[in-house]
């Protein structure tokens, strides 16, 4: 299994990389994309602006080489927190357009609720409708993960959603498109509901082994 970690400054790559090791999966660093290797899974994480994060992806040669891969390779990728957002077409906190992958546009949470504060953060429920995500809670509880983000998914239709979460209003956490998949929480941080979510991504998605 070849796990690249795209890393040009854009988020926590380590935590990323010791919760694969944890789970029995070896990855690597990449600061620009490696062309001498065809990899299994390709990790594009994020912290930031948006503008911010496609300008450093264009920089490195990710932008490019992420719509070859995503259009022509049987590679998949799996975008998290900013790195979900990049994925698809843009957002209200910059000007410049995204990668694309998957339709919808990122929204700035206005809650009604004065107790619901921006960013969304800390730990969250997330409503899975693709079992090959997380097929089933652990020890009798559902499913939860660690968030940080001012900005939502926000789509024509429901098609590309495969989990939700709520806050103040229902959300898009994971969605996807043919081989391309972003979770808007932080797996890494999520403990034993991160690394399951890793495991059955990895098995389901990438392996088809389930």
């Amino acid at each position: 299994m070849n796990i690249q970690i795209v890393n040009v400054g854009l988020g926590n790559v380590s935590s990323i990389r010791n919760m694969l090791r944890k789970i029995g999966y070896t990855s690597y660093l990449s600061t620009t994309p490696d062309t001498n290797t065809i990899a299994d899974l390709i990790i594009l994480p994020g912290v930031g602006a948006y503008d911010t994060g496609m300008t450093m992806l264009e920089e490195h040669g990710w932008k490019d080489y992420l719509q070859e891969v995503a259009h022509h390779s049987t590679t998949k990728i799996l975008g998290i927190c900013l790195g979900m957002q990049l994925l698809c077409e843009g957002s209200e906190e910059g000007n410049r357009s995204g990668l694309g992958f998957i339709p919808g546009y990122f929204k700035r949470f206005k809650p009604d609720v004065s107790s619901l504060k921006v960013p969304h953060m800390g730990w969250n429920t997330v409503e899975f409708r693709d079992s090959r995500y997380l097929p089933f809670p652990i020890h009798g509880e559902n499913p939860r993960f660690y968030f940080v983000h001012s900005y939502y998914y926000s789509a024509v239709n429901d098609n590309f959603v495969s989990g939700w979460c709520n806050y103040g209003k229902k959300f898009g956490a994971v969605i996807d498109n043919k081989s391309v998949t972003g979770v808007q929480f932080h797996p890494e941080k999520s403990h034993r509901f991160g690394m399951q979510f890793f495991r059955n991504y990895i098995n389901s998605i990438c392996l088809n082994t389930e």
